[in-house]
């Protein structure tokens, strides 16, 4: 198959997508109408959060844009094992429109924690909750009434006690985004950007060729054919897509072995070495196998397992969670092999998907030279009506590009002071 993928003789279309990663615009659901008077819980226990279970996966059936990281597979397991005592659970909910006293509709989630600085600023706030290992903070919000759903929440947090809504690595200029600037420009509330940056992902084309030569240059193409080459002269390589629950212990404890045994394990920050994260790890791999929404790849050698990959599907694409590999094959690049594997299986046996997104980080090397569609992340922040929040949410960008400005100085800052001599 990583021959097939690296073959030149794929055919060189032009792209037909757009520089920017843009979300299909699917159907309204008619069925099950929600009425326009919502009705704002907030739920701090996880049990609560649990009986609302058919309501939540509804929503993530007809949110306005997928985040993986806020469905019931991933979400409740992080709750359990990672939040603080300050978290909660932001749930906008209304009456059925057609039959308001038989069942309510979940049309918004949005999980938040308190928090009494933000940055190194002492000032409320309540932040879109991201964890270690959540990659995304876009809430899921039902399509069909997402313009009052997402006025609602902006209406709640104006009214809080909290002078900052926090919103890290939030999908900007996509649909919900789009919402919420028109429902502040209403409301007359300020948006401050924190950070905005791109990151990696890939959308479908006819042939993982084409997708390969859109993000590759020729010389790297060639590259990697030459070092599948000399891996291959080491032993059979092979991939492995994960199929049967009955492998998913081998599969989990193959993956946490691999990552603890490389530079994280060396650093103390492997997921199997953190008691509360390999719990969360587990229970959330549990969860999504169970549901049907885990995808696990691996690369081998001979008997040998080298390189790993775990991606989770929502909607009609899938976020990419973690990989690892064995540093002792690194000469070999195994993780970037499997990344091209990847890209194979995602075009040849994933007809249905139409996009990956690699969760990555910021002008990630690897990743980057080879996915070559890019979506934007920002982190924005919302002062509420309160005395100071507006100034508090402005100085927060401007202390953030001032330690920039100091790092990327030549000059000590020490030095500056009236007392220190050059």
């Amino acid at each position: 198959m990583i021959q097939q993928l690296m073959s030149d003789r794929a055919h060189d279309a032009g792209t037909a997508f757009p520089a920017g990663f843009q979300l299909a615009q699917r159907g309204t659901p008619q069925t099950d109408l929600p009425s326009l008077d919502f009705e704002t819980v907030v739920i701090r226990d996880w049990k609560e959060l649990r009986r609302r279970l058919p309501q939540w996966q509804r929503l993530v059936e007809t949110a306005i844009e997928p985040n993986v990281w806020y469905e019931p597979h991933v979400l409740l397991p992080a709750l359990e094992h990672l939040a603080s005592r300050h978290m909660s659970v932001l749930v906008i909910e209304a009456a059925v429109r057609v039959c308001p006293d038989q069942r309510r509709v979940m049309c918004g989630l949005f999980p938040l924690e308190s928090k009494r600085s933000l940055r190194g600023v002492p000032v409320s706030t309540v932040e879109m909750w991201q964890h270690p290992h959540c990659f995304l903070t876009t809430p899921l919000v039902r399509r069909d009434v997402a313009a009052p759903v997402i006025d609602a929440f902006v209406q709640w947090h104006a009214g809080q006690r909290a002078r900052l809504l926090h919103m890290p690595s939030l999908g900007s200029s996509g649909p919900f985004d789009n919402l919420l600037v028109e429902s502040l420009q209403q409301h007359n509330l300020q948006r401050v950007v924190r950070d905005r940056h791109t990151r990696a992902v890939a959308l479908r084309r006819e042939t993982a060729g084409e997708l390969l030569k859109s993000g590759m240059s020729r010389k790297r193409r060639h590259e990697m054919k030459r070092r599948l080459r000399q891996l291959g002269q080491l032993g059979h390589v092979s991939t492995e897509v994960y199929e049967s629950l009955t492998d998913l212990y081998e599969w989990t404890e193959q993956f946490l072995r691999l990552e603890s045994s490389g530079w994280k394990g060396r650093a103390q920050t492997a997921i199997g070495q953190l008691t509360d994260q390999r719990n969360f790890f587990e229970s959330m791999i549990r969860s999504a196998a169970e549901t049907g929404r885990l995808e696990m790849l691996r690369l081998k050698l001979d008997d040998q397992t080298i390189a790993m990959k775990i991606n989770l599907p929502s909607d009609d694409g899938l976020f990419c969670f973690k990989i690892a590999y064995d540093e002792r094959y690194a000469a070999y690049s195994p993780g970037v092999l499997l990344e091209l594997e990847t890209i194979h299986w995602f075009h040849e046996q994933r007809d249905e998907l139409r996009w990956m997104d690699s969760c990555a980080t910021a002008g990630h090397p690897m990743i980057n030279a080879l996915w070559p569609d890019r979506r934007n992340i920002e982190s924005v922040i919302i002062p509420s009506r309160r005395r100071g929040a507006t100034l508090a949410a402005a100085m927060i960008p401007a202390l953030r590009a001032a330690k920039q400005a100091i790092r990327n100085s030549l000059i000590n800052p020490l030095t500056l002071l009236p007392w220190r001599k050059p």
